[in-house]
């Protein structure tokens, strides 16, 4: 199936320039509004896996018995890994009906082709069936040792 340009893109009627997204902005007023101009995609070249098949995949490591449970997400500066993980936070870390897990869903919906909505169906019954995260934010721009960092996040989450 070829998709059209209109079928993937969307038109902005406001645009607010930001030179980069941070994790942290999951704290910030702006958190809606990023979360709001994530694409995910379901497409990714061959031996890679997509935004889609990640989020799968991470719900896949919290199914009882799961071995693998850590992960590596490479890619170039500016290809959208802070937008992703900002993404992720907020499908995992806010309540099954809060606005924020709806926009996430809402753009995971979207990125996916229609004759695949089996993938859709099992992250949506992942999101109804767990209670929320706890998302610690260790940042590394920030000059303190882990603890100090731990601390902070769980205090801030």
């Amino acid at each position: 199936m070829t998709l059209r340009v209109g079928e993937i893109l969307r038109e902005l009627n406001e645009a607010d320039f930001r030179p980069d997204v941070q994790i942290a902005d999951y704290w910030s007023e702006h958190n809606f509004d990023l979360l709001k101009h994530y694409i995910f995609t379901s497409q990714a070249p061959k031996g890679k896996k997509s935004s889609v098949e990640l989020v799968r995949t991470f719900c896949d490591a919290f199914a009882p018995g799961a071995t693998e449970n850590r992960f590596v997400v490479i890619a170039s500066y500016g290809h959208g890994k802070s937008h992703f993980a900002l993404a992720l936070a907020n499908y995992f870390g806010r309540e099954n009906g809060a606005e924020e897990a709806k926009e996430v869903l809402r753009a995971i919906r979207h990125g996916i082709p229609d004759q695949d909505l089996g993938t859709y169906g099992f992250i949506e019954d992942f999101k109804q069936q767990h209670q929320p995260f706890l998302v610690l934010i260790l940042r590394g721009d920030e000059l303190s040792d882990l603890p100090t960092k731990v601390h902070r996040a769980l205090k801030q989450a």
